[in-house]
């Protein structure tokens, strides 16, 4: 019999680290891009409704941000830092600067006047954020399927 040990994953699942905060839910991910300087006013207006969301999406995609729900009322916004998954293998050894990290979200909060916890959150793609733990990163690289997130 196997023990194991971190995120343990069946064949559809995956699973994600990121350090975020709370966001009021009723902030539009639009409003939220246009504040954060991730894109103009004019280039969201250019875009027709039916691609806003995919749009946005790719945005936060390319800077490695997420908007995440962890409850019928909460929503979290923050940066990925590992995703771990079944279907691809293999531990990433990279290390994050934490200081230059927290640095870059705290910016992030300040610039859209929210005075929320900056937290690291776990959860699964397939449901709601479980749980926070602001305790440090000891999540990342353990499980045996993890993509640890590249810092520069």
């Amino acid at each position: 019999m196997k023990i194991r040990t971190g995120f343990v994953s069946n064949s559809s699942s995956s699973s994600f680290v990121m350090i975020g905060f709370e966001i009021p839910k009723n902030l539009k991910t639009k409003d939220l891009l246009i504040s954060i300087k991730a894109a103009t006013e004019e280039e969201l207006n250019n875009i027709d409704k039916e691609n806003i969301s995919y749009f946005c999406d790719n945005v936060l995609d390319k800077k490695n941000l997420t908007i995440k729900n962890q409850s019928r009322n909460k929503k979290i916004f923050g940066e990925i830092l590992a995703n771990f998954s079944s279907e691809e293998p293999g531990i990433g050894d990279e290390e994050i600067d934490l200081e230059k990290l927290y640095t870059e979200i705290k910016k992030m909060q300040e610039t859209l006047k929210i005075n929320s916890k900056i937290k690291i959150y776990l959860g699964d793609e397939w449901g709601q954020i479980p749980r926070a733990k602001a305790t440090g990163l000891v999540a990342l690289g353990r499980g045996s399927n993890s993509n640890v997130r590249r810092k520069s």
